[in-house]
């Protein structure tokens, strides 16, 4: 009798633990190909989390250059060029060069350079990119496709 409670027992277990394995094996390769890709869209800003901005005349926006790893786009009176790094949900982005032209919005321009700096982390939908710091956003983008 306690032959066969054992042997029911050990056969719970290894059930639960193959069944866990394979939905956590599941899950795994879900996220892996239903993350939103950031490429092939110009990401434009919508906001910063903790500032308000004057918007300037041309938009503020980022790209994301699959091949050759690097971002590039405009920062409110500059254009920038630098590299990032991807993996998961984790995004290093720099260093970053600009131009150095003066314009009125020189203030926005370096508080988005440097939220492209400080950012280690992302959240992607379709319609929407967050640069983050650990769990706290920096900036948000919606996307505008690029024909």
């Amino acid at each position: 009798m306690k032959q066969s409670i054992l042997l029911l027992l050990c056969s719970g277990v290894l059930f639960v633990a193959a069944t866990a394995c394979n939905t956590t094996r599941q899950q795994r390769h879900t996220n892996k190909h239903t993350m939103p890709d950031i490429h092939g869209k110009r990401w434009i800003l919508a906001r910063f989390t903790d500032t308000v901005f004057t918007r300037p005349e041309k938009q503020v926006y980022l790209l994301f250059e699959r091949d050759s790893l690097h971002v590039t786009g405009f920062a409110g009176c500059n254009g920038f060029r630098g590299t990032y790094q991807e993996q998961g949900h984790s995004l290093e982005i720099g260093p970053v060069a600009a131009t150095r032209m003066w314009c009125n919005h020189a203030m926005t321009e370096q508080y988005f350079l440097r939220v492209l700096e400080q950012t280690n982390a992302y959240q992607a939908s379709d319609d929407s990119l967050l640069l983050m710091l650990e769990d706290y956003p920096l900036a948000s983008f919606y996307p505008d496709p690029i024909p």
